[in-house]
């Protein structure tokens, strides 16, 4: 028995054992401790890492760490879509210190972290409020609602479907310095 928790991660039911996978939201929501693991948290969660709590029942069994590699090219897209006086916002589900981490290398505007699909829908509605244009690029489940919601959604074609058929454009390498073409078009 299994259910996606959207933002948080998932539980199952396995012979008669709850099991969790997921962020520290969710082991939070079902009262399970993570202080065991904090140290290790704040140090993988400095270096860029997001961090997965596992837990049985109420007992936790482990943490992994997993991080995306930032390619050489979006250093280069974001300094290109910078220089035209755009701004660069991340709008992340990771912790604050992940995003923080990340933010910092990538040099971007503003860094909104720890938010669940919905409040990134929530954020874009918010910035069109205040006359602005926004581009969204995402490729996950988590992004679908903030791309129908962005004037324009861009999806990158390595992403989940749901991501492809809520988005205006989809790129089909993993190369955002393509969305500087796909701007001067529109």
């Amino acid at each position: 028995d299994y259910e996606l928790i959207e933002g948080y991660g998932i539980k199952a039911k396995l012979e008669n054992n709850i099991i969790l996978a997921g962020n520290e939201k969710l082991m939070n929501n079902y009262e399970i401790d993570t202080k065991k693991y904090e140290n290790e948290k704040n140090k993988l969660s400095n270096q860029g890492k997001t961090i997965l709590y596992f837990a049985k029942d109420k007992l936790i069994l482990g943490i992994i760490a997993v991080a995306d590699t930032i390619k050489d090219s979006t250093y280069e897209a974001i300094k290109k879509i910078k220089e035209k006086n755009l701004e660069v916002i991340m709008l992340t589900g990771d912790n604050s210190l992940t995003a923080k981490y990340i933010g910092e290398k990538l040099k971007i505007d503003k860094i909104f972290s720890e938010v669940l699909p919905s409040e990134k829908e929530i954020i874009i509605k918010s910035l069109q409020s205040e006359n602005k244009k926004v581009v969204m690029i995402g490729d996950g489940v988590n992004d679908a609602p903030a791309l129908t919601r962005a004037d324009i959604g861009v999806a990158i074609g390595a992403g989940t479907d749901i991501a492809i058929e809520s988005a205006d454009i989809i790129l089909i390498k993993n190369d955002l310095n393509l969305i500087l073409l796909k701007l001067r078009l529109i």
